[in-house]
């Protein structure tokens, strides 16, 4: 009785490391993917970002030197007119 009762315990024992070491081998193998998905997710978003900031500075007065005559133009005729 006592020889069954410890091969009924040792099976469940391995049973239950069968079943814990495939819970957390397939745990690891979806924090991997998730990782994988999270960090193209951001480099795509950083792209992103890094196009339109490029697209913004096309229009920007440090790129666009006639913006940038008329910006000044523009100054020179309000201090003109301020005094006079």
């Amino acid at each position: 009785m006592k020889k069954s009762l410890l091969l009924y315990l040792f099976i469940l024992a391995v049973l239950f490391n069968v079943f814990t070491y495939m819970y957390y081998s397939k745990e690891l193998a979806f924090q991997q993917n998730r990782y994988v998905k999270i960090e193209k997710k951001i480099k795509d978003s950083l792209n992103s970002n890094d196009s339109k900031l490029a697209e913004a500075n096309y229009f920007s007065l440090a790129k666009n030197e006639n913006a940038r005559i008329t910006l000044i133009q523009t100054m020179r005729q309000k201090q003109f007119k301020s005094k006079n």
